[in-house]
């Protein structure tokens, strides 16, 4: 999760030893955190073990878990039979984010695979030597958007409300996807999105 419960309850104002909303705090934290990342086209937390597929004939691989903090071994696979076996590369890891192969490792018909570590330690994680913490401005925006959406919980999915008569119209389309993130966070995350070809 890109930001802790704790954190968010003492932005809200709510008492440490109310636990009455936790549940709920929690569910919008993952669900916020999952949506960042799909936002952002990348995982934002730390994977020791990540493993990305590629054409073997790809030179620039664009992993998901980024920053890249190191790159344990390179696969390939040519056909189901004979399944994954270790290929030898020369590589290079640009800005963190690509790592730049010297030659293929295949042909486009076969399977090339990567098994590296990379993403940031998240907040109330263990620190991991050279890796850095999740970027300041990523957690504010996940706080801002959860602060948002537990304060708005009760008003999510209507699209009107007269005062004449009380009538109250649901909008199916707002319950059903999710709300749109504020523009600070998205202009945040447009910073952290990781491109691919």
């Amino acid at each position: 999760m890109l930001t802790q419960v704790a954190t968010v309850k003492a932005r809200l104002g709510l008492e440490e030893a109310d636990v009455k909303d936790d549940a709920l705090l929690e569910q919008l934290v993952k669900l916020v955190s999952a949506r960042f990342d799909k936002e952002a086209n990348r995982t934002f937390g730390y994977n020791a073990d990540a493993s990305e597929e590629f054409s073997g004939s790809e030179m620039e691989i664009r992993p998901a878990c980024i920053p890249i903090a190191d790159v344990s071994f390179f696969e390939l696979k040519t056909n189901e039979a004979d399944g994954w076996e270790n290929a030898v590369a020369d590589y290079l890891i640009r800005r963190a984010t690509v790592i730049s192969l010297s030659t293929p490792l295949g042909t486009d018909k076969q399977q090339g695979r990567v098994n590296y570590s990379g993403g940031y330690v998240l907040p109330g994680g263990t620190a991991v030597a050279e890796v850095p913490a999740l970027p300041d401005d990523i957690e504010q925006s996940c706080i801002d958007q959860v602060v948002y959406l537990f304060q708005n919980k009760d008003r999510l999915g209507i699209a009107s409300m007269s005062g004449q008569g009380g009538s109250l119209t649901k909008d199916l389309q707002s319950v059903v996807t999710p709300a749109t993130l504020l523009p600070a966070v998205q202009q945040v995350l447009k910073k952290y999105e990781r491109w691919v070809n």
